[in-house]
């Protein structure tokens, strides 16, 4: 287990990762507590870097590819938020907008980047696909009235969460180009979220959250062949996916005891999506989460195997939020003194 610290620049603070690639290196947001963030790369040469802004004061990393680039949120200037990628070479770059804020949520090794924007005046969102030929392009919605991207795999396949006709609730989808817009389906509720920027390895194995037609809640993980299929718990009343491999390991975090409720979670200091003007409330939960009265631990879980306990830094609290070929998981664990700080656990804790 690595502790990868914080940013001095920012006065110190806290850190969370949401990324990890083949090479080891991390990026996530680092803030202080004036509430200032900022994205960063962690690299084992470099130690951890800042990624600055696109004029405004606050940053936030949302994916990483195995080439380095960095992709995510910004406020510019004026006090929108745009979406960026960056690269050691070109620095941070404005992807633009549908029209609204944006948001990168996930980038292609080949440097394609999935996120969602607001439209004119944000009344509403939609997922979009830019590439450095066509900018960015609407991918519509399922029938209702707003959709976001989640993730995207390396394939071009982007998979997040689109309201249908007729209803605000969310219900999970796969886009490609050859396809279009699929609806996913639930475990029985209707309901079905994808929330992560992890969530659909080049095999087109996606997760997520789902709940029963009895009440139950929890993850999934869905293929073309068996459909989607609930994931197990450490004991507890649920488990929240957050990244799934090439190889098929998914990590996240999960409740040991207790009947667990994912409407109890909190979110920690640390932003993962930019506070926008109506974002749908379904998103409001995608940070990394802590919960009153429960012992949460981060986990992975592969066919194999099955579900397994990671450990935490010793505090009440920890999750697995990515994951790479090597099977190493990057993620937070809260300390014994109550901070959140970017872990990093060894393949051999995660089998």
């Amino acid at each position: 287990m690595v502790d990868l610290g914080t940013l001095p620049n920012l006065g110190g603070g806290e850190s969370s990762p949401v990324a990890i690639n083949d090479s080891g290196q991390v990026a996530g947001v680092a803030g202080n507590l004036d509430d200032v963030t900022h994205a960063f790369l962690w690299t084992r040469r470099a130690g951890m870097i800042d990624l600055g802004t696109l004029g405004g004061g606050w940053s936030g990393a949302t994916a990483l590819s195995n080439t380095g680039e960095v992709v995510g949120w910004s406020n510019t200037a004026d006090g929108s938020f745009h979406a960026f990628s960056w690269t050691r070479r070109g620095g941070m770059v404005d992807l633009g907008t549908l029209g609204g804020d944006s948001v990168a949520i996930d980038v292609s090794d080949r440097g394609d980047v999935a996120g969602f924007s607001g439209t004119a005046g944000d009344a509403t969102f939609r997922p979009f696909l830019w590439t450095s030929r066509g900018g960015m392009t609407d991918l519509g919605t399922l029938g209702g009235i707003y959709a976001v991207t989640a993730a995207m795999d390396n394939a071009g396949e982007v998979v997040g969460e689109s309201s249908v006709a007729g209803s605000n609730l969310p219900r999970a989808f796969s886009w490609t180009r050859r396809g279009g817009m699929l609806d996913l389906g639930s475990l029985g509720d209707g309901i079905s979220e994808i929330q992560t920027p992890h969530a659909v390895n080049d095999r087109g194995e996606v997760i997520g959250w789902s709940g029963t037609a009895s009440g139950e809640e929890g993850s999934f993980i869905w293929t073309r062949q068996d459909g989607m299929v609930a994931l197990p718990t450490l004991g507890g009343g649920f488990t929240e996916a957050y990244a799934i491999s090439e190889s098929g390991e998914v990590v996240g975090i999960a409740a040991t005891s207790g009947a667990g409720s994912r409407v109890a979670l909190q979110p920690p200091p640390l932003r993962r999506l930019p506070p926008l003007r109506r974002l749908p409330t379904t998103l409001t939960t995608t940070a990394p989460p802590t919960a009153v009265g429960e012992v949460l631990r981060a986990f992975s879980w592969t066919r194999p195997g099955g579900i397994v306990e990671l450990g935490s830094l010793g505090g009440d609290a920890s999750s697995g939020l990515d994951v790479n070929g090597h099977g190493v998981v990057a993620g937070w664990s809260r300390t014994p003194g109550g901070a959140y700080h970017a872990t990093v656990w060894a393949a051999a804790a995660a089998t």
